[in-house]
């Protein structure tokens, strides 16, 4: 009878320890899969885990909110993913990623996390800037004429 006793203590203590485990996996690991923008937002608000993605004129971004317990250091640290391009001159951004670290002021005011690149890092910034570049670039091309004539007057 003693022996069955004890069999049963260590079977109830590796349950608890594994109810225990579970629940830390869980709270850490488990992130609430949004599906519409106010969802993300409110879960970015108090950066609390939780992923969304969203198609935006044939681009789709995934974002992802890491902080597995809130806030930390005053920011909330997003990681940002593009899945997939809608156009052939964007091309350099599939698949590239960056992390941002939105601060607690800003956090869930915006979605556009990847306009906002003074708190981000990664090649999908790199990315970004490149193309940014690019396009001012070809608009200060095609628009020197007129560029010269406001610098005469």
């Amino acid at each position: 009878m003693g022996m069955k006793r004890g069999k049963s203590k260590v079977f109830l203590v590796i349950l608890i320890i594994i109810i225990i485990l579970a629940g830390i996996f869980y709270f850490v690991f488990h992130a609430k899969t949004c599906k519409n923008e106010d969802c993300f937002l409110n879960a970015l608000r108090d950066c609390k885990r939780a992923k969304y993605t969203i198609n935006k004129e044939g681009n789709i971004w995934q974002y992802e909110i890491k902080n597995p317990f809130g806030f930390w250091k005053g920011t909330c640290i997003v990681k940002v993913k593009n899945i997939k391009v809608a156009s052939e001159e964007s091309m350099q951004i599939q698949g590239k990623s960056m992390q941002c670290a939105i601060p607690k002021d800003y956090a869930g005011t915006y979605m556009e996390i990847h306009q906002k690149l003074e708190y981000c890092s990664g090649p999908l910034k790199e990315s970004l800037q490149d193309i940014l570049i690019d396009k001012l670039y070809k608009y200060v091309v095609q628009h020197i004429g007129e560029i010269t004539e406001e610098i005469k007057r």
